[in-house]
């Protein structure tokens, strides 16, 4: 059920164990600029206070949903967006928080470009040592290398009615799925370069422990889209492919070979790019040496 105010912002926070930062995520969403938000807390079977936490807060903006058993992070999504109501929709990690602006900015921005259908926004990593790092997303085009789009986005209700929830089957790569997935539907994204969220790096996180495998999936989720998308003619899919090898993620090397025979089997000419050429030596000899070559080799182009 849409609210009456067509600005409502819905805001998704899954959590799972989640009880070390909850509140300091909790608290930023409630204590935003723009306070017409619903925040929906989706507790996933957590097995310590979670529910306490959620209780301190008297705010009636506050809808709290329990599974009675752990369905893992995409289901969460699901459970908390088919009972949000608002027009904009967003979620956040139970370990991450906003800046007290970030639902404001990014509203004003729909409200001054209605063609767009989603923002995303710059953010800072947020160190234990208590160090910053800002991190300027890439380009919607990049999906086709990485996820480009980072955590700190809202999109227009008709994304989700159109995309549906998150694929359940995706866990660890949900979201960077549902961008590759709106990507392909033609829906138009835009980039603010304002830092809008604190993204926490430390050793337990979810994206830390489970790196390898995350790797792993992306790999296989971009193999997908790029090689079902009508949108790419056979040369901008070999030339995405032969990027993917390019990149050697983590030493995933099975993928770096497996996305450079991609390449030369959709687009055949692909083998005439210098770029070719030094992905094979860098699978080969490895990329410092790689990288060295390659150093000179333009040193002797343009020296």
């Amino acid at each position: 059920m849409m609210a009456e105010n067509p600005w409502r912002v819905s805001i998704v926070l899954p959590t799972y164990n989640g009880e070390k930062y909850l509140k300091d995520a909790i608290t930023s969403c409630l204590k935003q600029s723009y306070a017409d938000i619903e925040l929906i807390v989706v507790d996933d079977c957590s097995e310590h206070a979670t529910a306490l936490i959620i209780a301190s807060f008297e705010d009636a903006r506050i809808k709290y949903i329990r599974h009675e058993r752990n369905e893992k992070l995409p289901a969460a999504l699901n459970t908390g967006f088919a009972g949000s109501s608002g027009a904009y929709l967003t979620w956040i990690s139970d370990d991450n928080y906003f800046t007290p602006h970030a639902i404001g900015t990014m509203l004003d921005t729909f409200k001054k470009r209605p063609d767009i259908d989603l923002v995303y926004s710059a953010y800072y990593e947020l160190y234990q040592d208590g160090h910053t790092r800002l991190i300027l997303p890439g380009s919607p085009e990049e999906l086709m290398v990485r996820n480009s789009i980072g955590p700190s986005f809202m999109y227009k209700r008709k994304v989700y009615e159109e995309i549906g929830g998150y694929n359940p089957k995706e866990f660890l790569v949900e979201d960077y799925d549902y961008w590759l997935r709106s990507y392909g539907r033609d829906f138009k994204f835009f980039r603010l370069d304002d830092p809008l969220y604190y993204y926490r790096m430390y050793s337990r996180s979810l994206t830390a422990t489970r790196s390898r495998a995350i790797v792993r999936r992306s790999s296989s989720l971009r193999t997908r889209f790029i090689l079902g998308a009508k949108k790419f003619d056979r040369k901008e899919k070999s030339r995405f492919f032969l990027a993917n090898a390019r990149e050697i993620l983590y030493g995933y090397r099975f993928a770096a070979v497996k996305s450079l025979c991609l390449s030369v089997i959709i687009y055949p000419p692909v083998i005439f790019r210098i770029e070719f050429y030094f992905v094979v030596a860098k699978l080969l000899i490895g990329p410092k040496l790689a990288g060295a070559l390659r150093r000179r080799f333009n040193y002797r182009v343009t020296g």
